[in-house]
């Protein structure tokens, strides 16, 4: 059965040269990624804790280790790329993957259709082929991930019918010899493509946010090019006490332990296992913990006042419920 997509004007796939490792074309919810690709023990302690910052578990370090005009410079860069057709990030990131069978036996003619999608959210999708009907068999051919973003595909859609994207040697593989896609009713997508023999295809396509990769083209700023190579994190004081204050205000906070302060010789001591900046300034983050801890608030400790005791050394012991 040879299936076709009606009246549909398709975005042309751009191909683009070898994915980079580094971290120069990155756009901000890649880097966010990125963060995590690169700091994994970090982020597994962070989600191994019973309770999670938000900012951690929705990945955004950017937003808290970055500064501001770094942040500003990667999010004016990846609001003006285009993501749909361009190869993207190739490793294994943490999304649920859709899976939509392209035929129900081996075919020339292949389609999946996805439904509920999010209109500027950003996907990755990649054709996976097999002669056997079987996706992960060793016989099966992938192609690279490829970004989607279901606007880009509405607004390039015309009275000229189905642009045809050809030339995808580096983009899927030579059986390959055709793909179109085309959306309807705003939220499903329609993906076409031809093989050059009978064949079983599947789908596969992730919501990741932040698996697209392009490269800067020569009307982006250098500055902002230079930011996307490692942009410049904030210093220790601003990152463990100023960040916080950003979103838990010192007015807000009730009673809250005062911080920029340093142990007092004899009666406080700060335990090694507790973090401080510059030679033992305490910070928000000694008790708390910024990407994960066992106890509410993000107290590092379950029972507070043990925490509390660690510092005090004076009272340690000097009550029932100081005494651990």
């Amino acid at each position: 059965m040879n299936l076709r997509l009606p009246g549909a004007v398709l975005v042309i796939f751009l191909l683009l040269g070898a994915i980079s490792a580094s971290t120069q074309n990155l756009t901000v919810s890649q880097l966010n990624d990125q963060c995590v690709m690169c700091h994994v023990n970090t982020y597994n302690e962070g989600m191994a804790q019973r309770y999670k910052h938000q900012p951690f578990f929705e990945r955004q370090c950017t937003y808290c280790h970055v500064v501001e005009d770094a942040q500003q410079a990667l999010a004016a860069m990846q609001e003006a790329l285009p993501q749909t057709g361009e190869i993207v990030n190739q490793e294994t990131v943490w999304a649920k993957r859709t899976v939509v069978p392209g035929t129900a036996e081996p075919s020339r003619s292949h389609m999946a259709a996805v439904q509920r999608l999010e209109s500027n959210a950003e996907y990755r999708f990649r054709i996976v082929l097999n002669q056997d009907n079987d996706r992960q068999g060793s016989s099966a051919v992938q192609s690279l991930w490829l970004g989607l973003r279901p606007s880009e595909v509405a607004a390039g859609n015309a009275p000229g019918g189905p642009t045809v994207v050809t030339d995808l040697a580096k983009k899927t593989n030579d059986m390959v010899s055709s793909l179109e896609l085309y959306q309807q009713g705003g939220t499903t997508v329609f993906f076409s493509w031809e093989t050059d023999a009978p064949l079983f295809s599947w789908l596969e396509l992730e919501n990741v946010e932040s698996s697209i990769t392009a490269t800067p083209d020569a009307t982006q700023s250098t500055a902002a090019t230079e930011t996307a190579a490692h942009p410049k994190l904030r210093d220790p004081e601003d990152l463990t006490i100023e960040i916080c204050y950003s979103c838990h205000s010192p007015g807000e906070l009730g009673t809250s332990h005062p911080v920029r302060l340093y142990a007092k010789h004899g009666k406080t001591i700060i335990p090694r296992d507790l973090p401080t900046i510059e030679d033992g300034m305490m910070t928000c983050v000694t008790c708390h913990g910024a990407h994960g801890a066992p106890g509410k608030q993000l107290v590092r400790e379950t029972v507070q006042t043990k925490l509390c005791v660690a510092c005090h050394i004076e009272f340690k012991g000097s009550s029932k419920a100081t005494t651990f």
